[in-house]
């Protein structure tokens, strides 16, 4: 199979290259390997697009885990995005077009700018808040709206 063949010679391939733990490459090669990817990732993080969403009244829920983001698919994902609740009524979301076309979610105009939700887009947003915590939700009421999430 082709794709076998090719993910081994990329294995083969990384086997040869000296590796950061050898005593024999130079500090500033090893740091510098360790944080080329963390590198990536605030890059990634800034070049998504940044929109503030508000909600006419408190309705944003929040968790033991606030920042939300698609751990298994990654920031590299063309459905990446990075959610933190900010308060009951507003949240940051860095997302990409797809993402926000996808799930018919809220996009400003500008980057870094601020637009309102409907009821249905709150849903989704405090669902994947709900789907992201470890253990506990946090909110400013119990409705019976917010019960209807966990189900």
């Amino acid at each position: 199979d082709q794709a076998v063949g090719e993910r081994d010679h990329r294995a083969r391939a990384v086997d040869r290259l000296p590796s950061v733990a050898d005593p024999h490459v130079p500090t500033k090669v090893r740091q510098q390997s360790v944080l080329a990817p963390y590198d990536l990732v605030r890059q990634r993080i800034i070049d998504l697009d940044w929109t503030f969403i508000t909600a006419p009244t408190p309705s944003f829920l929040t968790s033991d885990n606030p920042v939300r983001f698609p751990e298994s698919e990654g920031l590299g994902h063309p459905l990446a995005f990075l959610m933190f609740p900010i308060s009951t009524t507003m949240t940051l979301l860095a997302s990409t077009d797809l993402l926000v076309t996808t799930f018919t979610l809220p996009k400003a105009h500008d980057d870094r700018a601020s637009t309102s939700a409907s009821e249905h887009q709150i849903a989704v947003l405090n669902h994947l808040t709900i789907t992201g915590a470890y253990e506990y939700l946090y909110s400013h009421e119990a409705t019976p709206t917010i019960a209807r999430n966990f189900g």
